[in-house]
C-alpha cells in the first residue's frame, strides 16, 4: 500500500498515523476484542465537540458502527509519560490545567461513571469467564469502607468548577450520522482509509464479553445536584498530547459525568506518581489528599485491575495486559491493607 501508515501505540485500538501530501492524520480502529466495552457512537460525538471546545484534537470524520474515527495528528506535541510527569512540574501543570478546563466547559455527557459499580460489574462478569480470577479478601473487605469515605466527602462547590445544569447541552443524545470514507476530503487520505477499512471489516469478531461495560447512560441532570463534572475516564498520560505550552486531550471512550477528583486520581495511578508529585498535583487542583481522594483511587487501581483481568481472559493472552492486571491489583491490595487499618 502507498503512503503505508505508522502503528502507534493503543490497547483498545489500532491507532495509525497516516501522512498524506497536504496533511498528518491519526486514524483509530477499534479492536475486535474491545467492543463491547466502549460505546463507540458516544465516543464519536465526544470527540467531535472536544475538537470544537479546543480540548481534544481536530476531528476529521468517523463511523460509530463501523469502529474507526480520525483526528488530525497535533503538530509539535508528544504524548506525556509518567516519568515526565513526575518530574516536569509545567507538563504536570498543564495537565490540571486541561482537566480544569474541561470540567468548566459548558456540556453535559449523557452517561455518568460510578467507579464501585464499575467494580461490581467487572466483578460480576470476572465470575462468569471460563477462568475466574481469584481476588485478595483484602480488596473486597476494603471495597465497602472506601466506598463509603467517597459517599462521606461529596464535591464542595469548591470542587465544582461548573454549574453543570439543564442549560448545557448533552453532547451525545444525537450521535453523529456515519459519514463513509468517500467523504473525507484528502483523496490520499480516502485511499488509505479506505483500504484500511476493508482489511479491518475482515478481521472483526464478535467479542464475547460485550454489553454494558461502557459508562451506564443515565438523566445527565443529575450531575449539578451531586456535584459530577464532565470527566476524560481515561487520565493515563499517553492519552494527553504536551507541546511544552498546554495539554491536548485525546481518546473519549470513557468520558463521562464523574466525580471532580476521577481524573486526578486515575492519574495518580496511571502515571505512578510518587508522593511528592502526588501532592503538587493536588495542590494545584487545590484540593487535599481526604479519605474521600484515597477512596477514589483504590477506586481506580481496582477498575483498571479489573478491566485488564477481563482482557487477558480470552484465547490469546496478552502479557502486557496480564502485567498490568497484575501490577494493579497488587498496588490496590497494598492500598486496601492501609484503608483497613484507618
Amino acid at each position: 500500500m502507498q503512503n503505508s501508515p505508522t502503528p502507534l501505540p493503543g490497547l483498545s485500538n489500532r491507532n495509525l498515523r497516516v501522512d498524506t501530501p497536504t496533511d498528518v492524520y491519526v486514524l483509530r480502529l477499534a479492536r475486535p476484542d474491545g467492543s463491547g466495552y466502549v460505546d463507540r457512537a458516544h465516543e464519536l460525538a465526544v470527540t467531535a465537540a472536544m475538537s470544537e471546545l479546543g480540548i481534544g484534537a481536530p476531528f476529521v470524520a468517523g463511523d460509530a458502527a463501523a469502529g474507526w474515527l480520525i483526528t488530525r495528528f497535533v503538530a509539535g506535541a508528544e504524548p506525556l509519560t509518567g516519568e515526565r510527569l513526575n518530574s516536569d512540574v509545567a507538563a504536570l501543570a498543564s495537565v490540571v490545567a486541561g482537566f480544569r478546563r474541561l470540567q468548566r466547559a459548558p456540556v453535559r455527557f449523557d452517561r455518568v461513571f460510578d467507579p464501585f459499580d464499575t467494580i461490581e460489574d467487572y466483578r460480576q462478569k470476572l465470575a462468569r469467564a471460563p477462568h475466574a480470577l481469584p481476588l485478595d479478601p483484602a480488596l473486597l473487605d476494603a471495597l465497602p469502607i472506601a466506598a463509603a469515605w467517597v459517599a462521606a466527602e461529596p464535591p464542595a462547590p469548591a470542587d465544582v468548577a461548573h454549574p453543570h445544569d439543564a442549560a448545557a447541552p448533552i453532547l451525545d443524545r444525537q450521535p453523529l450520522p456515519a459519514a463513509p470514507p468517500a467523504t473525507i476530503a484528502d483523496p490520499v487520505l480516502r485511499e488509505v482509509v479506505a483500504d484500511l477499512l476493508a482489511e479491518h471489516a475482515d478481521a472483526r469478531a464478535p467479542d464475547p464479553l460485550a454489553s454494558t461495560d461502557a459508562p451506564r447512560a443515565a438523566d445527565p441532570t443529575s450531575g449539578s445536584r451531586s456535584g459530577l463534572v464532565p470527566a476524560h475516564g481515561d487520565p493515563t498520560p499517553a492519552n494527553m498530547l504536551f507541546d511544552g505550552v498546554a495539554v491536548t486531550l485525546i481518546d473519549w471512550e470513557y468520558a463521562a459525568m464523574a466525580h471532580p477528583l476521577w481524573d486526578f486520581a486515575g492519574l495518580a495511578v496511571e502515571a505512578a506518581l510518587p508522593t511528592d508529585a502526588e501532592l503538587a498535583m493536588l495542590a494545584m487542583a487545590g484540593v487535599r489528599p481526604t479519605r474521600g481522594y484515597v477512596g477514589l483511587k483504590f477506586a481506580a487501581l481496582m477498575v483498571s485491575g479489573l478491566w485488564a483481568a477481563l482482557r487477558d481472559d480470552s484465547a490469546r493472552p496478552d502479557l502486557a495486559i496480564r502485567r498490568l492486571r497484575d501490577e494493579r491489583l497488587s498496588l490496590a491490595a497494598v492500598l486496601a491493607d492501609k484503608i483497613l487499618a484507618a
